[in-house]
């Protein structure tokens, strides 16, 4: 099915959280990340109500995983609420302690696979000296 065949048009409940977009060329498929990721955040209990009627749990929670493991975009207080329904009591309880302690939010959280980009006792980006020595003299 073509995007242009399932086009549908924003409910007028929802349109209040849009003001800053062009309603009329927002549908509800193109745009379901954005539109529930919006509605998850500063949406009333009717807004949300309708939000779970119009996609379902399985599509607001996918949408909710995707941020939660993904870039993180979701302010903290609403990941903290929605977290509730959609991830483990370990998934919560390390979010929690990631946010309390600023290190942890600072940290990397995606590992690199192969070898590491520096190895002890060798140099940053190549060459023949050690740390702490002279490098090489360049040819003239």
């Amino acid at each position: 099915m073509d995007w242009k065949e399932a086009k549908m048009k924003i409910p007028d409940e929802l349109a209040p959280l849009f003001q800053n977009y062009d309603l009329p060329s927002m549908d509800m498929v193109r745009f379901a990340d954005l539109i529930i990721r919006t509605a998850l955040t500063r949406g009333t209990l009717p807004q949300i109500d309708l939000l779970f009627q119009l996609y379902g749990a399985a599509k607001i929670k996918e949408v909710f995983c995707s941020d939660f493991f993904g870039l993180r975009t979701l302010p903290v207080s609403t990941t903290l609420l929605w977290s509730l329904l959609f991830l483990t009591e370990e998934e919560r309880r390390e979010y929690i302690r990631w946010y309390k302690d600023p290190c942890q939010r600072w940290a990397p959280r995606r590992t690199v696979l192969g070898e590491p980009y520096r190895q002890p006792g060798k140099p940053l980006f190549g060459g023949d000296f050690a740390p702490g020595s002279a490098p090489a003299k360049l040819p003239e």
